[in-house]
């Protein structure tokens, strides 16, 4: 192989192992947002039932209650629109989990095709005696396979 070939190859390694990289990050990252809706759901179900213990105690309380038991149903309200919104993020974020899986499936692929070619056309496939591996391809873990949730 030519130097400038072999320059051109080890640019394109170099590339794809940072490509790989910044996807590890991503996955990361997915992870941690999933992570946080699960909070957020939890956070949404607590206040929920929150609002209605808070009704029950203001339909105890009667005439005395009655302002808490109208703060208490916008509660419940608002985390009704909290579960509903979460609801419309997690499908969103399920098909973000989707696509990264594939990209990362893709980057893969490449990798190990360009890591494998360069051994077939490199004349010096030895560094130190040892053959040049290509890195373990990452795979997703299984929270990501499982999208949020």
């Amino acid at each position: 192989m030519s130097k400038l070939t072999q320059k051109k190859v080890d640019q394109l390694k170099q590339s794809i192992l940072e490509t790989h990289a910044s996807m590890d990050t991503l996955t990361r990252s997915l992870d941690d947002i999933g992570n946080l809706l699960r909070t957020i759901r939890d956070i949404a179900a607590k206040t929920d039932l929150l609002a209605l213990n808070a009704s029950i105690e203001a339909a105890r309380a009667g005439q005395a209650g009655k302002g808490f038991s109208i703060v208490a149903d916008e509660v419940g309200r608002l985390s009704e629109k909290i579960q509903q919104s979460i609801d419309s993020v997690e499908i969103s974020f399920a098909g973000m989990r989707k696509n990264s899986i594939q990209i990362n499936n893709g980057i893969n692929a490449t990798q190990t095709l360009i890591f494998t070619q360069t051994l077939i056309f490199d004349d010096d496939s030895t560094t130190e005696g040892n053959p040049v591996e290509p890195p373990a391809a990452s795979t997703p873990t299984s929270e990501s396979k499982n999208g949020s949730g």
